[in-house]
């Protein structure tokens, strides 16, 4: 299931950007669950993440961002289908608006694996897989953010305001 495309200038909007990660991450969990019958569980635990509202700017509007957003499933997997996870991982989020897609390999040899999207904007997926050991508690995570942007009511009005301003100007 691919996500509607949105244009740059409808992501600039809080409510939208922060629907099209919620999708994005939903859609990821979703495909992942009918690639790997495992995964297809109920007890995935969500966390819709908080809203954090920056201070003022020189306008008077505050930015919003959202943090915490997050997927989580103990479930044991092996090696392999971390390396499947990763290839999913990678094609999914190189035809999103996430498409810098990294993957760091540092802890693998302790069974941590970490993949990475993120936006030139900023925003960002993570994926973090723990094998079990004695070391980790098995299980697989998702985490996303959205950097501060306007909600659509505050962008309106801030645009309103800089007409006003330029027809003052040209009278």
């Amino acid at each position: 299931m691919k996500i509607k495309e949105k244009t740059m200038e409808e992501l600039e909007l809080f409510e939208v950007a922060s629907k099209d990660l919620f999708d994005t991450m939903q859609g990821f969990k979703d495909n992942l669950s009918v690639q790997f019958p495992l995964l297809d569980s109920d007890n995935w635990q969500y966390d819709k993440g908080s809203i954090k509202v920056c201070k003022a700017d020189e306008s008077g509007f505050k930015k919003r961002c959202r943090v915490g957003i997050s997927y989580n499933l103990k479930v044991s997997l092996l090696n392999e289908d971390a390396e499947q996870i990763w290839l999913l991982f990678k094609d999914w989020f190189n035809t999103s608006r996430l498409g810098q897609v990294e993957r760091n390999p540092n802890n693998e040899d302790l069974g941590r694996y970490v993949f990475s999207a993120s936006s030139p904007l900023g925003d960002q997926v993570d994926c973090s897989i723990y094998l079990p050991n004695e070391w980790n508690i098995p299980q697989i995570s998702f985490s996303g953010y959205l950097i501060a942007r306007y909600r659509a009511c505050d962008l309106d009005k801030l645009k309103e305001n800089k007409m006003e301003v330029f027809r003052d100007e040209k009278d």
